[in-house]
């Protein structure tokens, strides 16, 4: 078992490596979504509101993303991180451009991945934890060579919990997210 899993990851970081759109560069931008939280037995629940920053450094295959949250209507914050691996990425539309500067392709793409989640929450007088796994799907365009927007989904499952309580699942019901990165190097 332990082989297959092994063998398994080793999978996905080759793949996420093949599909990487900008070999070699460095991706920095700013990210916004939301979504629905739920968590499973409690009277948790609720959307939520982020932004954040988002990262990739080649030769890495992981897109990061770190967060700030917002949940309105119960006046809690968080903070978190997620790590997505592309697994799979189509190119529907792939045209060369001209402008002053030179010739640059651009690109659109849909994305399919698989990534985690971990998030702190701060409510009160109580600090509560989740983490999981999503599965981020949307399109890419590649406006120029240096600037892609994305949007998609990234629905996810996890562990909610805090001292007070026993974990308890954990769902995110697909959050939206947008994101625009500046490549360089």
């Amino acid at each position: 078992m332990k082989k297959w899993l092994l063998a398994l990851l080793a999978a996905l970081l080759l793949t996420a490596a093949v599909f990487a759109d900008h070999p070699g560069k460095t991706g920095l931008g700013g990210i916004v979504g939301n979504g629905y939280n739920y968590v499973h037995n409690l009277d948790v629940h609720g959307y939520d509101f982020y932004t954040g920053l988002s990262l990739y450094v080649d030769p890495v295959p992981i897109f990061w993303g770190f967060y700030g949250h917002v949940f309105p209507n119960s006046g809690t914050g968080a903070f978190g991180v997620t790590g997505d691996f592309y697994i799979f990425e189509w190119t529907l539309v792939s045209k060369t451009a001209v402008n002053d500067e030179g010739s640059y392709d651009i690109n659109i793409h849909w994305y399919l991945g698989v990534g985690f989640f971990g998030d702190m929450y701060f409510w009160k007088d109580y600090l509560g934890l989740d983490g999981g796994i999503r599965i981020p799907f949307g399109v890419s365009w590649h406006a120029t060579d240096n600037l892609e927007i994305a949007a998609g989904i990234a629905p996810g499952i996890g562990i909610y919990g805090h001292p007070d309580i026993d974990a308890r699942f954990y769902y995110r019901i697909p959050p939206l997210e947008v994101a625009v990165r500046y490549w360089w190097f």
